[in-house]
C-alpha cells in the first residue's frame, strides 16, 4: 500500500472513530486497530492526534457544504431529506458537530469557525429560511452524533 493510499485509510477509519466516540474517548490506538495497523504509522502521516481529527472533520464539514450546494435544497424539508440521507450515509453530520463540541479548544477553534462558514455559504439558497437551515443542520449533527437522528446508520456497520 502506498503512503497515499495509507493516509486516505486512516482518514476514512478515522472519520468513523471519530463520529461515533468523539473526539476524547476515540483514541490513536483504537484508530489503528480500526486501520489494522501499528499506532505508530498514525504518526508518520499525522503530527498529532488533534492534527488528525481536525483534517477529518474540516474535509466532512467542507464535503457536506459541497453535498448542500449541489443538491441546493428548495425548502426545509428537501433540506431535511438531505439530512437524513447523509446521517445515515456517512459519518459527516456527527462530525461536524463533534467539531463544534471541540471550538472551545484554541487549535480546533479555526476549522470549527471555517466548516460553520462554508455551511452558512451552502445555506444561502434557501433564501429567508437559511437561518432555520443552519439551526437544522445543527440540531441534526448533534442527533447524529449521538446516534439518534436515523435508525439506520449504514455508515457504522462499515468500520
Amino acid at each position: 500500500m502506498t503512503a497515499e493510499e495509507r493516509r486516505a485509510q486512516l482518514l476514512e477509519k478515522a472519520a468513523i472513530e471519530f463520529a461515533q466516540r468523539g473526539y476524547h474517548a476515540a483514541g490513536t490506538a483504537d484508530i489503528a486497530r480500526a486501520t489494522g495497523i501499528a499506532e505508530p504509522t498514525i504518526y508518520r502521516h499525522f503530527a498529532s492526534k488533534e492534527e488528525l481529527f481536525s483534517e477529518v472533520a474540516g474535509a466532512a464539514a467542507a464535503s457536506l457544504a459541497g453535498r448542500i450546494r449541489e443538491v441546493v435544497p428548495r425548502d426545509l424539508a428537501a433540506l431535511e431529506a438531505l439530512l437524513r440521507e447523509e446521517a445515515a450515509s456517512a459519518p459527516r453530520l456527527a462530525l461536524v458537530a463533534r467539531l463544534l463540541q471541540g471550538g472551545r479548544d484554541p487549535a480546533m477553534r479555526r476549522v470549527a469557525q471555517e466548516a460553520l462558514l462554508s455551511l452558512e455559504e451552502a445555506l444561502a439558497g434557501l433564501g429567508e429560511e437559511a437561518h432555520l437551515g443552519r439551526a437544522m443542520v445543527l440540531a441534526a449533527g448533534l442527533l447524529s452524533a449521538a446516534g439518534l437522528y436515523v435508525s439506520n446508520e449504514r455508515w457504522t456497520q462499515a468500520a
